[in-house]
């Protein structure tokens, strides 16, 4: 599935079957491992309060799948999520989830009771890239990022088309506590050392990353394809681009598991932007319900549709 949605646009039967496959792949996921958890934990997504966060830490090739997308989603807009008792029948519907790499990463992140001073946003955007589809709604996504930032909470740094080098952004990254990458990037399931964002100029693999030492950092939010895809040789070890972030600083990291659609990304990213500066303040702390929030509504638009919504996840605290 991953190959066939790194080709671009697909025929719309192609589509139609791929949209069916993810269907299978989450009430898979749902019926063998999703809902037994959640029911034994109680959480049926019943109690009128607040959803309970989650944090899912796969092994193995289960690494792979998107766990908490898991569920029964309509496959036609007549269909309901509910089950006769009421419980609802989707992992986003029970609980607020995200990842660990490990538990010890988990615990580390959690002993961190500072959220960090907000030192500013770094959007890096790459409208065009040599040998790649054009991405036409990352100046969009950028400015409507860039909008979402009170005057009051710092400054931020643009880095758009030919100023986005690998060099650059390095250099950038330490002087903002928050990144927003818009590009293209590319996981090599093979070695997944080599997977990298695709710069003007360049690539910044994970590799050069892992060099960083950014103690300042609070969240990245990675809108590009497939930056928390491990790979499929030692997938226990878990490294990938948002892994590799959250390694150099990032306490918070927003990935995905897929190909994603330009048309989407900006909406989301607005919406969880907008969440989390709802009180005027930016703060990342609550960047794991922002997202949740901004995916509910997205996912509201066409929940028959997956593939829209679905590879954006959280991980961190």
């Amino acid at each position: 599935m991953l190959l066939a949605r790194r080709r671009g646009e697909q025929p719309f039967l192609r589509r139609e079957r791929g949209r069916h496959a993810v269907h299978d792949v989450l009430e898979w996921l749902w019926e063998r491992i999703a809902r037994p958890v959640l029911d034994h934990l109680g959480f049926d997504g019943r109690s009128g309060e607040p959803l309970p966060r989650l944090w899912w830490c796969p092994a193995g090739l289960l690494s792979l799948l998107p766990l908490h997308a898991a569920g029964r989603h309509p496959r036609h807009r007549t269909a309901g999520n509910q089950d006769r008792g009421g419980a609802a029948q989707s992992v986003p519907d029970r609980v607020v989830s995200s990842y660990t790499s490990t538990l010890t990463a988990l615990r580390r992140a959690r002993e961190r009771t500072d959220e960090g001073v907000f030192r500013g946003l770094l959007t890096v955007g790459m409208p065009q890239t040599p040998g790649r589809p054009a991405l036409p709604g990352v100046e969009r996504e950028c400015g409507e990022v860039r909008a979402r930032i009170p005057a009051t909470g710092g400054a931020t740094g643009d880095l758009i088309g030919p100023k986005a080098t690998p060099g650059a952004v390095r250099e950038a990254l330490h002087d903002h506590s928050w990144v927003h990458f818009a590009c293209h990037a590319e996981q090599d399931l093979m070695d997944p050392a080599q997977s990298a964002f695709l710069l003007h100029g360049g690539r910044l693999t994970t590799a050069e990353l892992l060099e960083l030492h950014l103690p300042s950092a609070e969240l990245a939010y990675l809108s590009a394809c497939e930056t928390a895809v491990g790979g499929v040789n030692l997938p226990d070890e878990g490294m990938h681009l948002a892994s590799t972030l959250q390694s150099a600083g990032y306490r918070h990291v927003v990935a995905t598991q897929w190909s994603i659609q330009d048309g989407s990304a900006p909406d989301i990213a607005s919406r969880f932007y907008s969440a989390l500066t709802r009180t005027g303040r930016p703060g990342a702390g609550g960047a794991a319900r922002a997202l949740h929030e901004a995916l509910a509504e997205h996912r509201a638009q066409d929940p028959t549709d997956p593939l829209r919504w679905a590879a954006f996840l959280h991980v961190g605290p």
